[in-house]
């Protein structure tokens, strides 16, 4: 079995016990995800299995879309609901006071990781220490808000709840963002639920729930919720050659292929061209009769009008893993 599952997570469960459950369901030892969700939080979870699993670390690159509850009033340990309660404070402003502060928290911004992550410090993952009460100091890191819209807002005694829609980069933390925005407005706050609306291109109505997933072994139909490798990387620009380049390229004899260039406007996923500096050259996927045989960078050939994709990464044809 080679290729992904669009896993909608329920809450409950971590992004590894997902893992478990399609490395028992698929009887497949390799098994990765891309792109943490936390226990508490739902939704989209695409799942690698077999050989795919070497692209993980290109479907954690691009846009993803979260909708979220803000708690307004409320602080916690944890950012989030599942932490205890810090401080109250009474809310006094408005929705149009909210809607006022959210185009500071666009663009690029600077957050400080919490403590609550699965982050390390000095070997240690920053949970743990959390746990023990043991906070050490955290370097802020850039990540970009490319869109945070304000869908609802109500207030409820001394607290206020607001539901907002992000669109951020890879490495974005939401709850952080919730309690950002909380201090911001002198309230405080913690993010109330999470659920990831689209993720590398995938959108939760293209999702599958386990028990689908296992309803669709026991009819021996697992197979048809698995997307093949190629059809993972979603949007990206696609160079497709035939068999005998194929075999040279997986088997090491040619580093880079030319071929038929489509969907050329398109940009896989990551800051702009793509999971790498803004400088390097597109990343595209190498395909032969639907199959992935490589990723690699585009180049233009050495005569101007046959552009080549210079391999980084191949794909045996047939490996199932």
């Amino acid at each position: 079995m080679n290729g992904g599952f669009i896993v909608l997570k329920p809450p409950g469960m971590t992004s590894h016990d997902v893992v478990a459950v399609v490395r028992r369901l698929t009887g497949v030892r390799r098994v990765g995800h891309s792109g943490t969700l936390d226990p508490a939080a739902a939704g989209v979870l695409p799942t690698c299995v077999g050989p795919a699993v070497r692209l993980v670390e290109y479907l954690q690159e691009g846009r993803k879309v979260y909708r979220c509850r803000l708690i307004l009033g409320v602080t916690t340990d944890t950012q989030d609901a599942t932490g205890q309660e810090l401080r109250r404070r009474p809310v006094t402003g408005s929705r149009e006071q909210l809607a006022a502060v959210l185009p500071e928290f666009t663009g690029s911004i600077e957050q400080v990781p919490p403590m609550y992550s699965s982050l390390k410090s000095g070997g240690q993952t920053l949970h743990k220490l959390a746990r023990r009460g043991v906070e050490v100091d955290r370097p802020p890191r850039r990540v970009t808000i490319h869109d945070l819209t304000l869908l609802d807002y109500a207030r409820t005694g001394e607290t206020a709840r607001a539901i907002l829609e992000v669109v951020c980069s890879k490495g974005t933390y939401v709850r952080t963002l919730c309690a950002d925005i909380g201090e911001r407005l002198g309230a405080g706050g913690h993010m109330g639920f999470l659920v990831r609306l689209e993720t590398g291109g995938y959108r939760a109505d293209e999702a599958v729930t386990l028990e689908e997933l296992s309803a669709a072994r026991e009819r021996g139909e697992l197979s048809g919720f698995l997307h093949p490798a190629a059809e993972l990387l979603r949007g990206w620009p696609e160079m497709r050659v035939g068999p005998d380049e194929a075999m040279a390229v997986t088997t090491g004899r040619w580093r880079s292929v030319s071929g038929r260039l489509i969907n050329l406007a398109a940009q896989p996923p990551g800051e702009g061209k793509g999971p790498t500096p803004a400088d390097a050259e597109p990343l595209a996927k190498v395909t032969c009769q639907g199959e992935l045989v490589a990723i690699g960078r585009l180049k233009a050939g050495p005569t101007g009008d046959r552009p080549l994709v210079w391999v980084e990464k191949a794909f045996p044809r047939g490996n199932e893993g």
